[in-house]
């Protein structure tokens, strides 16, 4: 599908306040603005697209308005958890050496595992990095933690084969020969431990495409040769899923397919989903669900040329544990990326381009005035009324249903059932008039 050309772009954001600004459309240092005021129109455009997604109040009896189409429908796979590929490692209980020195007593460790991170069964919510490796027996973590008996490490060894980059998502299909362990859809969200033509770099997998290929962010098409290896904690085994990079909370509850007959997924509390793993863990099919935000790792990124920082993530966590793979349905708040030459459409489309313009219009007028709202904030807040209009009608249905209450009819049917139903009852009326 092409987005509408009435949809304004990045550029046009960027030139339209450049030119209310007084700088004659000129959007960039190419164009003749200096490098300061490159930077100041940015902040500006992405200030304003920033207030149009998360809108100040405009009328005082309803709270600020949330946009429908920042509410997608997404599909998660929840893949069944005897695909848990892991080493396990088995370490001597008195072994800690000043809180971060572990021997081994069961396993084998390989050098290569140095920036891997693991986790442990006593303590499954935490993590902790491999940061040295002595011999086969002694490993060091960080940060310190307590006396632990049991480890799980997830390993996959690959070779590169190729690397196809699409400029259309900004991501990099990496095709391997795998060498040792198993390539699965559980990946994503995990790291590879990468050695590309002499560069090393922790990359994160965005999608997983075969057994033998999966995708990553940037453009890695240069590279020639080297090995892929996921080494990183996988949750697989526990009912844990990596949610999409832009989740920012989650609306109602996860569904089945349609004719599934299976009752929708509950969302809870994470706490609850950590009792009902005390009490069981077996797998089954998922009746609760909870969100888990994900604690930052720090240095747990070592690439200085490509934007793969860390940021916040999220999990979606599973009791039961699936006994098999089910696609789950739900429905989740956007967190949109900042607007760029790459990524040059904001949310809401054509309907909604003028007041994301009026939006920018009204930040460029506070940097001008020192903040004080004038003639072009009046116009934003006009234009997010429109909006606002827009958005509900769009949204709202034309009927709520047949309304069956009945609690006024004394004629009962067979089995207890009301005999009027489904439209064949009273009619309501609103002050003595039906509605038409």
């Amino acid at each position: 599908m092409v987005e509408s050309n009435l949809t304004y772009v990045f550029s046009d954001l960027m030139k339209r306040t450049a030119y209310f600004l007084g700088w004659q459309r000129r959007a960039t240092v190419a164009e003749g603005l200096s490098g300061n005021e490159a930077l100041h129109l940015d902040d500006m455009v992405q200030d304003g697209v920033r207030q149009f997604y998360h809108p100040p109040q405009h009328d005082a009896r309803k709270p600020p308005h949330e946009w429908t189409f920042l509410e997608p429908i997404a599909t998660l796979t929840a893949w069944a958890v005897d695909a848990k590929p892991v080493q396990s490692f088995t370490f001597n209980a008195s072994s800690w050496l000043n809180g971060t020195v572990l021997v081994l007593a069961s396993g084998t460790l390989t050098a290569d595992m140095v920036g891997a991170l693991v986790w442990f069964q006593e303590t499954p919510n935490d993590t902790y990095r491999i940061f040295s490796i002595g011999g086969t027996t002694v490993v060091a973590v960080d940060p310190v933690g307590p006396s632990q008996s049991t480890s799980n490490i997830f390993s996959v060894k690959t070779t590169f084969s190729s690397a196809t980059y699409d400029s259309s998502d900004g991501k990099t299909t990496f095709v391997v020969t795998v060498q040792s362990g198993t390539l699965i859809a559980g990946l994503v969200g995990q790291y590879v431990w990468a050695t590309l033509s002499g560069t090393t770099a922790f990359i994160e997998i965005t999608d997983f495409v075969s057994t033998t290929s999966f995708k990553v962010s940037g453009d890695y098409s240069a590279v020639t040769a080297g090995t892929l290896d996921v080494l990183d904690r996988l949750n697989v085994g526990m009912g844990v899923y990596r949610l999409p990079d832009d989740f920012g909370g989650i609306e109602g509850n996860l569904n089945y397919p349609a004719n599934d007959g299976f009752a929708p997924v509950t969302v809870v509390g994470e706490s609850q989903i950590r009792t009902g793993r005390q009490r069981s863990n077996a797998s089954s099919r998922p009746t609760y669900a909870a969100v888990r935000p994900i604690r930052y790792i720090p240095n747990r990124i070592k690439d200085s040329v490509h934007d793969t920082k860390e940021y916040q993530r999220y999990d979606l966590l599973l009791w039961p544990p699936p006994s098999q793979t089910y696609s789950l349905l739900y429905k989740y708040n956007v967190n949109p990326q900042a607007l760029t030459e790459k990524n040059p459409y904001h949310y809401g489309g054509a309907a909604h381009t003028q007041t994301v313009l009026a939006s920018c219009l009204a930040v460029a007028e506070g940097f001008m005035h020192d903040d004080e709202h004038g003639e072009k904030w009046a116009a934003f807040m006009d234009r997010l009324k429109a909006s606002v209009a827009i958005d509900e009608n769009a949204n709202t249905p034309e009927s709520f249903g047949v309304q069956t209450d009945h609690s006024d009819d004394f004629e009962l049917g067979r089995h207890g059932r009301w005999r009027h139903h489904c439209g064949h009852g009273t009619v309501m009326t609103y002050g003595g008039v039906p509605p038409t």
